[in-house]
C-alpha cells in the first residue's frame, strides 16, 4: 500500500515531484492507502491534479502542492472541469466544488441525493444515485432530473454512456442483467445487444471498443452507431 508515485518531465529526463502521504494522514490511513497515482489531469493552465486513493494533490505549474483534498471518494475518477470549475465526488458520496485559489470545498446540493459514480458530458454530469438510478445535473441551469431506473457502472464513451441495469431476481442460475447504451445526443436509451462478454466501451478518435472480460486477450472494433461489429484484434504480450 505505500507504493510512491512520480512525476517526470520525459523531455527534460527529470523527476519534478514525489507524490506523498498528506501530513495531516493517520497510520491507519496510511496503511488502507496508497501514494500511487490513480488519476493526472489538467484543470487548466495554471492548475495540475494528482488523485490518488483517498486524497488529492492541486499543484501549480512548477509542480508545487497548493493545496490537499482529503476526502476523495474511493471512485477515482470523480474529478469534473466545467467552466473552469473543479468538482469531485468525496467520501460520503456528495458532489464537491472546489475554490482554486484557497483550497475551500463546498457542497452541491443535487437536491440531498448521493453521488456514487459520474461521468461527465457537456456541462452536464450523469450521475447514479444511492437508490441506483440514472440522473442527470446541468451545471449551468441546476437542473436535476431523472434518466433511467437501475444503473450502475457508468462508462462514458464519445457521446454514450454505457451503463448495467442489475437484475435483482432471486434467480442465481439466470442472471437477467442488461448492458445499455444511453446515446446522448439523441436521449435513445436501449440494451446493447453485441455485448456478450465484452465490457468497458471506449472511443478513441472516434472509433469505438472494448475489451472481452473472460479471456482478457482480445479487442473488438464496433461500428459508430454500435450496431454492429468491424473488427476483432488478439492482443499480444
Amino acid at each position: 500500500t505505500f507504493t510512491q508515485g512520480y512525476l517526470y518531465l520525459c523531455e527534460e529526463n527529470k523527476q519534478v515531484f514525489k507524490n506523498v502521504f498528506p501530513t495531516d494522514f493517520t497510520d491507519e490511513q496510511k496503511k488502507s492507502y496508497t501514494c500511487s497515482i490513480g488519476v493526472l489531469q489538467a484543470l487548466d493552465n495554471d492548475n495540475l491534479a494528482v488523485i490518488c486513493s483517498g486524497f488529492m494533490y492541486i499543484l501549480d505549474v512548477n509542480f508545487n502542492i497548493k493545496f490537499t483534498i482529503l476526502d476523495m471518494g474511493s471512485y477515482s475518477g470523480g474529478i469534473y472541469i466545467c467552466d473552469g470549475e473543479i468538482y469531485y465526488i468525496n467520501n460520503l458520496y456528495r458532489l464537491m466544488k472546489i475554490d482554486k485559489e484557497t483550497g475551500e470545498t463546498s457542497v452541491v446540493a443535487l437536491n440531498s441525493m448521493k453521488i456514487t459514480e459520474g461521468v461527465l458530458y457537456d456541462n452536464t454530469l450523469w450521475f447514479s444515485n444511492e437508490d441506483q438510478s440514472l440522473y442527470s445535473y446541468n451545471f449551468k441551469t441546476g437542473e436535476v432530473e431523472e434518466r433511467a431506473k437501475n444503473a450502475v457502472r457508468l462508462t462514458l464513451a464519445g457521446n454514450y454512456i454505457e451503463y448495467l441495469k442489475p437484475d435483482y431476481s432471486a434467480n442465481e442460475d439466470n442472471d437477467l442483467s442488461e448492458i445499455h447504451l444511453l446515446n446522448l445526443e439523441t436521449g435513445s436509451d436501449s440494451k446493447w445487444e453485441l455485448t456478450d462478454s465484452y465490457i468497458d466501451l471506449f472511443s478513441v478518435d472516434g472509433n469505438y471498443y472494448s475489451y472481452n472480460s473472460i479471456t482478457g486477450n482480445e479487442l473488438i472494433q464496433y461500428s459508430t452507431d454500435l450496431s454492429k461489429v468491424l473488427n476483432k484484434y488478439t492482443l499480444t504480450d
